[in-house]
C-alpha cells in the first residue's frame, strides 16, 4: 500500500476550512493519515444518556459562569485556586467544584 507524503508548506489540515463547503478535512495522528468527509445531518435518534449529559453539561456550564462573575465568591475561589496545584486554570478549578456539587445534589 503507497502512502503519499506532500511537500508542502503545510504539513495537514484539520477541521472545516470553509463556511461555503461541508468538507472537513481531518489528520489521524496516530496513524499519521490524511483523508476528507462530509458531514451529514444525524441519521439515528438521540438517546437518553445523551440528552442527560447535555443537560448534565450545560447546568454545569451556567453555574461556573455564574460564580465565575459572582464578585463575592471571586476572592474565595482564587485563594483557594493559588492554594492547589492540580489544575492549571481557575476555570479548570472552578469546574471541577462545580462538578463535584452536582454530582452530589444529583446522586
Amino acid at each position: 500500500m503507497s502512502k503519499v507524503v506532500f511537500i508542502d508548506p503545510v504539513d495537514h489540515i484539520s477541521g472545516k476550512i470553509s463556511k461555503k463547503y461541508k468538507t472537513i478535512f481531518c489528520f489521524r495522528s496516530t496513524s499519521d493519515r490524511r483523508y476528507t468527509q462530509i458531514r451529514g445531518k444525524r441519521t439515528t435518534p438521540v438517546s437518553i444518556e445523551e440528552k442527560d449529559a447535555r443537560f448534565r453539561f450545560k447546568s454545569i456550564a451556567q453555574a461556573v459562569n455564574t460564580r465565575l462573575h459572582n464578585m463575592n465568591q471571586q476572592a474565595t475561589d482564587q485563594a483557594a485556586f493559588a492554594a492547589q496545584t492540580r489544575y492549571k486554570t481557575l476555570r479548570q478549578y472552578v469546574w471541577a467544584q462545580e462538578t463535584a456539587a452536582y454530582d452530589e445534589s444529583n446522586s
